[in-house]
């Protein structure tokens, strides 16, 4: 099954599925995780992927930075996927605890999940972010911040 995104772009079934599923909602800015799914995970580049292909929504990544994923590859063997400052569009400050009480609620990400824990002891208390696709309508504040 194949479809047109919004500039007449053939796309296949999971984009053609995010394109009428954000149309439905009305949504008007799309968070996914940053290219190459962060850790490589196929279920995360597929749902990038589809996200960048459905049309001409905005879409911020979620990204780590270049030391944090250096540092996670570097204790626990893994390939993560960082970014230099120079390629991270803005950073939030945030209170970690309901994503603690989120975390013990879901079960991949296990209390004992030494890789996560030690992300979000590397991260402190924030989060980086860059845009993938088009960012115009994002309010400025927002669109290009000091990371």
């Amino acid at each position: 099954m194949f479809g047109m995104n919004r500039k007449g772009v053939r796309i296949g079934p999971e984009p053609l599925f995010v394109f009428a599923r954000i149309t439905q909602l009305r949504a008007e800015l799309l968070v996914v995780f940053d290219v190459g799914g962060v850790t490589g995970h196929p279920d995360h580049c597929r749902a990038t992927e589809a996200a960048l292909a459905a049309g001409v929504w905005p879409v911020l990544a979620w990204a780590l930075p270049e030391r944090v994923a250096r540092a996670l590859s570097d204790e626990f063997g893994g390939v993560f996927i960082g970014r230099a400052d120079s390629e991270l569009d803005f950073s939030i400050a945030l209170d970690r605890s309901r994503q603690h009480q989120a975390i013990a609620c879901h079960a991949s990400q296990a209390r004992d999940n030494p890789v996560l824990r030690r992300r979000l002891e590397l991260q402190g208390d924030r989060e980086v972010f860059r845009w993938l696709g088009p960012s115009r309508g994002v309010p400025q504040e927002i669109g290009r911040a000091h990371v």
